[in-house]
């Protein structure tokens, strides 16, 4: 068997629960695709013609931060806070899948004004960063 053991060149992957300290620079990179996204989204004038694939698109990289943040191995203390989180992701994620499934533009138009607030998604990230010690979303 050799000084190595049974598992010699065998990668071991940890289950433990990340370090607060792991948690927020984890956090932080799962965020950071989508914020950039979300600046352009807040930056942009829609209009029936180019409303669609903006929405495609920010649904896309929203699934991909609630993904990321349901791999994740959050602390005990921050689990609830991150389900909550993306439980608000998937219901305003969902609202621009209509936009952007919409047969037209000006149908998408009117998706977008269905949309929840996003307030949900605000409140429950700043939760987290609040339990990771992370700073307040910025403006």
């Amino acid at each position: 068997m050799g000084c190595g053991g049974s598992d010699a060149g065998q990668a071991t992957t940890s289950t433990a629960p990340w370090t607060k300290q792991e948690a927020g620079k984890q956090y932080l990179a799962a965020v950071a695709r989508v914020n950039r996204y979300y600046r352009v989204w807040d930056d942009k004038d829609f209009t029936p013609q180019n409303i669609r694939g903006y929405a495609k698109g920010l649904t896309v990289r929203a699934d991909a931060w609630a993904r990321a943040l349901a791999d994740g191995r959050w602390p005990a203390n921050v689990r609830a806070d991150i389900n909550r989180l993306i439980r608000a992701i998937n219901s305003e994620s969902r609202g621009y899948v209509d936009v952007y499934t919409a047969k037209s533009g000006i149908e998408a138009m009117a998706a977008l004004d269905r949309i929840p607030s996003g307030d949900g998604q605000l409140a429950a990230a700043e939760d987290v960063r609040t339990r990771l010690g992370l700073p307040p979303i910025p403006d």
